[in-house]
């Protein structure tokens, strides 16, 4: 089962969202991800808006990882969960686990 989660960086936090991107794409941020129980995590971005698109076996791992604050910083602004409000095909993947 999918999930997609759509928002936009808040204004003058993109170096606070590049910090996290980094955070995320290091050996921590993966070994996280790895605990997490899902079985895939896809975050792509264009022009300010973010797309993550994640999956796991089971709801209750989906569930979990919603409420995992450490993953949805507070400089996101949530928008939609509707996967037609996704980011296009112009938006850049700047991160995906596995690889």
């Amino acid at each position: 089962m999918e999930r997609t989660w759509n928002g936009r960086v808040r204004s003058g936090s993109e170096p606070d969202h590049a910090h996290f991107l980094a955070w995320l794409a290091s050996p921590d941020g993966r070994a996280l991800l790895a605990r997490s129980l899902l079985t895939s995590y896809r975050l792509a971005e264009d022009n300010g808006r973010v797309t993550v698109r994640f999956s796991a076996d089971e709801p209750p791992p989906i569930i979990r990882f919603l409420r995992h604050r450490r993953f949805w910083p507070d400089f996101w602004e949530f928008e939609s969960a509707d996967p037609a409000q996704a980011v296009g095909p112009s938006a850049r993947e700047v991160f995906r686990w596995p690889d």
